[in-house]
């Protein structure tokens, strides 16, 4: 990798795996813009992959490299040519304690050190041995083979920014295709770390109504579902669809959301959050990507259109409100032909989510019910309009 060498001031030796995995420990997956993977994560390989991989590696059957950023050496470049957004970055990675940033190879340096390691899920065949073995169960002899003379080509980046970072893992990533979302935040800036933020600080929220694992947010649909809301937002509901080509310019146009923005989506968020503290689990029947954005926009209705607030330990009961209503909208639906459907059907318009004309005629939906329903909603305790300065009472008044 002559090109590579150049540029990026890029030095590349064998490694023992005994190395490789002290290096390991001291590397950054950063999921800013890397692709979540490795033994732990659900993106990437799965443990027959790993398993494979780890016998063709010991068999001589494997020769590919992993790629690393040395946080030392790219800080110092970063402030040589003054570039403040890498300077702040590294600094930031070396304050955390990491050595190194992973770009390529990340499931192979994880699946490696995890042999050698003896994670109890990895078994593998040896030529030695008749049944699949683990590393412990293997003799002396041939673990000290396999952790010190078997090795791996690693390569090391000591002059490349954060932008270059980003764009090399990209490119790299061409033959084992990123899906859409990954390829939008192996972008560094503002937008792709909040948004990246927002998934990450509601887990709890998307696995409790929609996905059914913690290893199905490592694919980052569920940072897609953030960003079309997003959108929306930024353009006040009245711009284009989210489809994947305005989700793709949104990404390389926009390098950061408005405070508007930001502020709307902490309080869709914080409702969210609320609702799944509410429930008793996980739902039984999980809601579809769907019925979620229609989630996110009855909130952006009550709670900031409407300006209501959702009563203390009455969250569960709003939930259940919107449920009963999609339920409601549902059974409509079935009645309608299917030469209709793109113009009144409810189903239609959540199965089309990100279509503007659908999400437009799912907030009217809400709008309108909630408007019909807000005095009972209220009587009952469950919202309450937001005091403003108009609500200030003087003593007497009191």
């Amino acid at each position: 990798m002559p090109m590579m060498t150049d540029k990026f001031d890029a030095k590349q030796d064998k490694k023992t795996l005994s190395i490789l995995s002290k290096m390991y420990e001291k590397t950054l997956l950063d999921g800013n813009f890397q692709r979540w993977g490795g033994i732990a994560r659900g993106s990437g390989w799965n443990l027959k992959n790993g398993t494979s991989y780890i016998e063709n590696f010991i068999q001589g059957g494997t020769f590919n490299s992993i790629i690393n950023v040395e946080v030392e050496s790219c800080l110092k470049y970063a402030k040589e040519i003054n570039d403040t957004i890498s300077i702040n970055y590294f600094q930031n990675v070396s304050d955390r304690g990491y050595e190194y940033i992973n770009v390529d190879g990340n499931n192979t340096a994880s699946y490696l050190d995890a042999f050698i390691s003896d994670n109890k899920k990895i078994k593998i065949k040896h030529l030695n041995y008749s049944s699949k073995i683990r590393f412990s169960e293997l003799s002396e002899e041939d673990q000290e083979e396999i952790k010190y003379s078997e090795k791996i080509n690693v390569v090391i980046l000591r002059k490349i920014t954060v932008e270059q970072m980003c764009n090399l893992f990209r490119n790299l990533n061409e033959q084992t295709k990123l899906n859409s979302q990954e390829w939008r935040q192996a972008r560094w800036s503002p937008l792709s770390q909040k948004i990246r933020l927002y998934g990450d600080d509601n887990k709890d929220f998307f696995t409790h109504l929609l996905y059914n694992k913690i290893e199905d947010l490592d694919k980052r649909s569920h940072e897609e579902l953030i960003a079309a809301m997003a959108i929306k937002i930024e353009n006040n509901h009245s711009g284009s669809d989210t489809l994947k080509p305005v989700l793709d310019d949104f990404y390389e146009k926009t390098y950061d959301l408005d405070c508007k923005t930001v502020s709307y989506l902490d309080t869709i968020f914080s409702v969210c959050n609320k609702i799944s503290s509410s429930l008793s689990g996980p739902l039984q029947n999980k809601l579809t990507k769907g019925q979620v954005q229609n989630l996110f926009d009855f909130i952006h209705i009550l709670a900031i259109e409407k300006d209501f607030l959702v009563t203390k330990n009455n969250y569960d009961k709003i939930f259940d409100w919107f449920l009963e209503k999609d339920a409601e909208f549902r059974a409509i639906s079935g009645g309608v032909v299917a030469k209709d459907e793109a113009e009144k059907s409810y189903i239609y318009w959540t199965k089309h989510w990100s279509r503007k004309k659908s999400w437009n005629n799912i907030r009217a939906l809400f709008r309108y019910t909630l408007e019909k329903e807000e005095d009972v909603l209220v009587s009952s305790g469950i919202i309450q309009r937001k005091r403003t300065s108009k609500d200030s009472f003087t003593f007497d008044d009191k």
